[in-house]
């Protein structure tokens, strides 16, 4: 018996379809053969597939989508859908394993979240979104703010009074950190629709391994991105000193700027 099929949402543009749209997500590998097609529901188009309901709902999908081998692939086709529908206009980028039960479904959830999308295609349209990153070496920022080595005799009292010199400096490192990002972000905003702070979760630079104290998605319009470049590099060049590298990277579709659910 077939199992039955539903639609997978990529992502969502404006109608009508610009010229090389068909063109550019056939030439995509949908999922298990399936075209990746346009779907014009009012002035909004639908960017989608058909999949297998059971290979993305209940207990048996629950698990794949915990198998990276299973998952891979088809993140990655997320993403290239979503990146084919923004090279030619504003994409609203779905989330990975968006699926309705059929074209019905489909059209009343787009129409009671079109003026989000409209809002969305406005605010995205000549935009792209931006990753804003700093890097800090922590012995280049802690040695810069130490005002004396420690060269304490290896007392009791000594290990307290260097316990207490290592907390303030993190206190002092963290201050640091905190102040020098409110002053960035005033430079930063004039040129920028939006910042979105998002979380470092400790990671590290493979090359070397400075830690990630700043990261925000920023949505840049084309024409203010050089000049954001500019400051960015000419504020970079004063926080090097202190061990601090930033980075902007992008573009990427504007996953941190939709506001609907």
């Amino acid at each position: 018996m077939t199992s039955p099929r539903a639609l997978y949402l990529f992502c969502v543009t404006r109608a009508p379809a610009p010229d090389d749209l068909a063109a550019r997500l056939e030439a995509l590998d949908g999922f298990d053969g399936a075209t990746v097609r346009a779907l014009a529901v009012g002035d909004l188009l639908a960017v989608l597939c058909d999949v297998p309901v059971s290979q993305w709902v209940g207990d048996d999908a629950a698990e794949r989508l915990k198998e990276i081998r299973w998952v891979a692939p088809r993140a990655l086709l997320h993403e290239d859908a979503v990146s084919a529908t923004r090279s030619l206009g504003p994409a609203y980028p779905m989330r990975f394993g968006t699926i309705f039960s059929d074209a019905d479904a489909l059209s009343a959830r787009l129409s009671e979240l079109r003026p989000e999308l409209l809002d969305f295609f406005a605010r995205t349209g000549d935009a792209s979104e931006w990753s804003i990153k700093g890097w800090l070496d922590t012995d280049t920022l802690g040695a810069s703010l130490s005002d004396a080595s420690d060269d304490s005799p290896a007392s009791g009292a000594a290990y307290l009074l260097r316990k207490r010199r290592e907390r303030d400096l993190r206190e002092l490192m963290d201050a640091w950190i905190r102040d020098r990002a409110e002053e960035l972000r005033d430079l930063v905003d004039p040129h920028v629709r939006g910042v979105v702070p998002l979380a470092t979760r400790g990671a590290t630079r493979e090359d070397d391994d400075r830690g990630l104290v700043l990261k925000w998605a920023a949505l840049v319009p084309d024409a203010s991105l050089e000049d954001l470049r500019a400051v960015l590099d000419e504020e970079g060049a004063d926080l090097g000193a202190h061990g601090l590298d930033l980075e902007l990277v992008g573009p990427w579709p504007a996953y941190n700027f939709r506001r609907p659910s």
